[in-house]
């Protein structure tokens, strides 16, 4: 079965807000304090949280939403490979696996 391009965005879109409103938006606000430059209260809605995230997944093209679901392994002495410096410059790596070090994961 072949999925067109809408379905496939539509479907990413769908599970992206699923993760970032249980997951990754209460850790962000909670570690930063802060959502896009502007504070974030305690008492933030759910219909605002989910603007922001609509407003930014509204940005991002096709191929960054897909890269985002990416995960490439990296060395086996920790590293991640060459490939992966140009791929999370475009937005098409979400994640790594196996790249240890604090030099490794903040170049």
């Amino acid at each position: 079965m072949e999925l067109n391009a809408c379905l496939v965005a539509r479907l990413i879109m769908v599970l992206q807000r699923r993760l970032v409103t249980s997951f990754v938006l209460p850790a962000v606000c909670f570690l930063a304090g802060t959502a896009g430059g502007q504070p974030v209260s305690a008492a933030a809605s759910a219909p605002e949280i989910e603007l922001k995230i609509s407003n930014l997944l509204a940005q991002m093209t096709l191929a960054e939403k897909l890269g985002q679901l990416q995960q490439l392994d990296g060395t086996g002495e920790g590293d991640y490979r060459p490939e992966h410096v140009d791929l999370v410059r475009q937005g098409l790596l979400g994640s790594t696996l196996n790249v240890r070090g604090v030099k490794n994961t903040t170049e």
